[in-house]
């Protein structure tokens, strides 16, 4: 049976998603992004997270870019 497919804003992720996302992301998601164009036409950039019951699509706005960045900037300057 398929998983439901959920498409989900980064800021909207709950705590424990947000732990699934740092650890399928550890450093990072530059270069595992996908892009589409939204329904207005805008191109949005987001990535895949899996969890055992469904198949999330997070959606990265520009704010929520800058902060994977930084946060993989200090993560591999460690």
């Amino acid at each position: 049976m398929d998983k439901p497919k959920v498409v989900i804003e980064y800021t909207k992720l709950s705590p424990e998603l947000l732990d699934l996302f740092d650890e399928t992301y550890p450093s990072g998601v530059t270069g595992k992004t996908v892009r589409y164009p939204n329904s207005k036409g805008e191109i949005v950039t987001a990535v895949r997270l899996e969890t055992e019951s469904t198949s999330y699509l997070v959606k990265l706005s520009t704010r929520a870019k800058e902060i994977l960045d930084r946060k993989s900037t200090r993560l591999n300057s460690s």
